[in-house]
Formats: structure tokens, sequence, C-alpha cells
């Protein structure tokens, strides 16, 4: 039997700096302008309605999605925005995207 040890991303001693970021309008748009260059795609599961978010980094991967959470490292780490929750909010209708987007 081979022992297996897992390794954290982050060493044990590092400090991770709690800066919560902004909640605003013009970042829910920089997001969503992020999210569509970035080519990233919403599907919808037929049986239970809920929402996943293909990921920009790993073709295979995809984070379950609603208005408020996300399954992505964004949102785990605590920034009240992501590229994720954009794109559904603009697709539910909750978010205008406008061409001045700056990236």
């Amino acid at each position: 039997m081979t022992a297996f040890s897992i390794v954290p991303s982050v060493p044990s001693n590092a400090s991770i700096p709690n800066t919560r970021r902004p909640n605003t309008p013009d970042r829910w748009r920089q997001a969503l302008g992020r999210a569509r260059r970035g080519g990233l795609q919403l599907r919808q599961l037929v049986g239970s309605g809920a929402w996943v978010a293909t990921s920009e980094r790993d073709e295979e991967a995809a984070y379950m999605v609603t208005e408020y959470e996300c399954d992505c490292f964004a949102a785990e780490f605590g920034d009240p925005v992501c590229k994720h929750r954009a794109m559904l909010r603009y697709r539910l209708g909750h978010l205008a995207f406008e061409q001045s987007v700056a990236a």
C-alpha cells in the first residue's frame, strides 16, 4: 500500500491578507468583460436547474455558480465579485454589458 501526502498549495506559515475587495458596479462590469473575452460559458443542469460555468484555466473544469456564490478561486478567497457570477447575472438580465468595459 502506498501512502500519499497532501501538500498544501500555500505554506502553513504563510499569511493570506484579509483584504476585502469592493462590491461595486464597475467591478461587476469589468468581471463580465473578462468573462466574455475569456470565452466562459454557462450551462444550466436540466434536472436541478443549477448553473455551472466553465473555467478559463482548465477546459475540463466547471464551477457551480449562483448569483451570490461560486466555487471558483476568487469566491473561495472572499472576493464578492467573480467573472462566473458576472456571466450568470448578465444571463439572468441583472447586469448590463457596456462595450466600453476595460480589462
